[in-house]
């Protein structure tokens, strides 16, 4: 589907795009996408060939969302296996090709705006510290630094009315010996108010929490930049840099309980109502994607190729949670009974701080050989290379006066002031705790400053590593004139390593895991031409799904050494 038709059929996005096509859906409200009914872990995609990560760890694939159409010239996928793919593949891959300029000087300038009927009419709330853009404006490399200058409570914000703007920017350069530069430059932002309301149910094996009445107040952001620069040397050489930058943003504000019937089968005090909390999280990612591409042609052959770099920035600073019992006796209008703060631990209350940090290294080479009329031969190699570093920390408040009668629970942080540390007075007031405090003795890391009204250090650390290489061939074989056969095979080598230190394992949370292993995956693609206007298809495929790195670390945390999932397509 290319930018002409995406600009009739009024689509906005990647994700709207590969919604159009048949055997493809998208999930309303949400980004994410299904391929033969298939989701996240079974696709792959790619941007002119090469991986692109993820905007969200817990996801294989990045929000199809954030690329708008000003900055794809097509979007295609592939519903069946191709050797030239990589081998984790169940449903389909989606490449999106980067919009290049041909023609003249232009320059546009757009703008848009709307609303959501359900956000207008409230008292629209954000998380305290974050920006109109979707950046977090304070202390991030010292989270203890922020909890004892910026409070807990969210700000009001003004009229949520959602707004996009951008401009978008090509040339196209002729020289006398007949090459060409062509540039192309692009720039938008756009936000977006949401208001949810309805239950939320917090089930493990049994239902440990439900709120019948939740509510929640949304502000989410994209800023996306695109430069483009295409240099075609002559008719059988060009080379293509592409350099893509996305910020985007989820700010939410949630209040769960609100009508003073929400349960927690370990509430102290009451486990059937009045159980209440309040959960503030921003989370921002920044993605920087390079790739520089090249296209060669000398009569029977034509090699094509690319490298890219890609770093990821996916961080939640100072997400806040606090909790309440008997919520309830806040509508009784009797000033002498109020809610209190559930503590049944230190962090039932908490400010948690994370980050991790991609770094992913691709690349494809293809050399295609027209051996006659008939036959064509592909000899190729891709690759990737990506690690990850993880850590977060949390600091939990211990109550020290568990009959502490909250009056306004909008008014959070006239309760967790400075001057309302305990110290040594153990009956008002809170304490600030850490699981890690920082060591004092280089050979003796029990030996710390404490956990107690102090710094610490991160409470869980992991760092990943994937490595894949793989060499591929396959055939195009033509049979008459209405025959195609395109077997193939993929030789690709699959080494994952993650080494971690947790406090979900105990002695054993402090542990390296490895994962190697070449896999052989046949492919073989038929098409019988009907007519000018309908095919036959047949695919069959071998094809391996793996976990990612963070799904990885959590199979070890239930003791599961490995998953390995072999799926054959057909």
């Amino acid at each position: 589907m290319g930018a002409d038709e995406l600009s009739r059929k009024g689509v906005s996005d990647a994700a709207g795009a590969v919604a159009k096509i048949y055997g493809v859906s998208k999930q309303e409200g949400s980004s994410n996408v299904y391929v033969r009914g298939l989701g996240d872990r079974y696709l792959n995609t790619t941007m002119n060939g090469l991986s692109l990560p993820s905007n969200d760890v817990n996801k294989k694939n990045i929000d199809l969302n954030l690329f708008s159409s000003d900055v794809i010239q097509n979007v295609s996928i592939s519903k069946a296996y191709s050797s030239r793919f990589y081998g984790d593949f169940s449903a389909g891959n989606v490449d999106i090709t980067s919009k290049e300029h041909k023609g003249d000087l232009f320059f546009e300038v757009f703008t848009g705006s709307g609303f959501n009927t359900n956000a207008i009419d409230k008292s629209f709330v954000r998380s305290e510290g974050t920006g109109y853009f979707g950046y977090y404006g304070r202390y991030e490399h010292n989270p203890f630094a922020v909890i004892l200058s910026h409070g807990i409570d969210p700000e009001n914000v003004s009229t949520p009315i959602n707004i996009n703007y951008g401009a978008s920017v090509g040339n196209t350069f002729n020289f006398n010996d007949d090459s060409r530069l062509s540039v192309f430059a692009t720039a938008s932002f756009e936000n977006n108010y949401q208001y949810r309301f309805g239950k939320a149910v917090d089930f493990s094996t049994v239902e440990k929490k439900r709120f019948d009445a939740a509510e929640e107040y949304e502000y989410s952001t994209t800023t996306t930049g695109m430069t483009n620069i295409n240099y075609r040397i002559n008719d059988e050489n060009s080379i293509k840099f592409n350099s893509v930058f996305i910020n985007s943003s989820s700010d939410e504000v949630g209040y769960f309980g609100i009508d003073g019937k929400g349960k927690n089968r370990d509430a102290i005090l009451n486990t059937d109502e009045g159980f209440y909390q309040m959960n503030v999280q921003f989370d921002q990612t920044g993605m920087f994607v390079n790739q520089l591409l090249g296209n060669h042609k000398s009569e029977k052959y034509e090699l094509d190729w690319g490298f890219g770099y890609n770093k990821v920035y996916a961080n939640q600073p100072d997400r806040k949670r606090v909790s309440l019992e008997n919520y309830h006796l806040a509508f009784d209008n009797d000033a002498s009974t109020n809610p209190s703060f559930y503590s049944n631990v230190d962090f039932d209350n908490q400010r948690y701080f994370q980050n991790i940090e991609d770094d992913e290294y691709s690349g494809r080479v293809n050399l295609a050989y027209d051996a006659n009329e008939t036959v064509k031969l592909n000899f190729g190699y891709n690759g990737r290379y990506k690690t990850r570093q993880f850590d977060n920390i949390r600091y939990g408040y211990d109550i020290q006066d568990n009959g502490y009668a909250v009056t306004d629970v909008n008014n959070f942080d006239s309760f967790f002031t400075l001057s309302n540390i305990s110290f040594d007075n153990n009956n008002t007031g809170y304490d600030i705790t850490v699981i890690n405090g920082i060591p004092v003795s280089a050979t003796d890391p029990n030996q710390t400053l404490g956990n107690t009204n102090l710094p610490g250090l991160p409470e869980n650390t992991y760092s990943g590593k994937l490595s894949i290489a793989a060499g591929y061939m396959d055939a195009e074989i033509k049979a008459g004139e209405k025959w195609l056969f395109v077997p193939g095979v993929r030789l690709e080598s699959f080494d994952q390593s993650i080494k971690y230190d947790v406090i979900n394992l105990g002695n054993q949370g402090n542990s390296e895991r490895a994962f190697k292993e070449t896999f052989v995956l046949p492919t073989l693609n038929i098409k019988y031409a009907l007519n000018d206007d309908q095919n036959l298809r047949f695919s069959a495929s071998q094809t391996v799904s793996v976990p990612n790195l963070k799904k990885w670390l959590l199979l070890f945390m239930k003791t599961f050494l490995q998953e390995l999932v072999v799926t054959r397509m057909c």
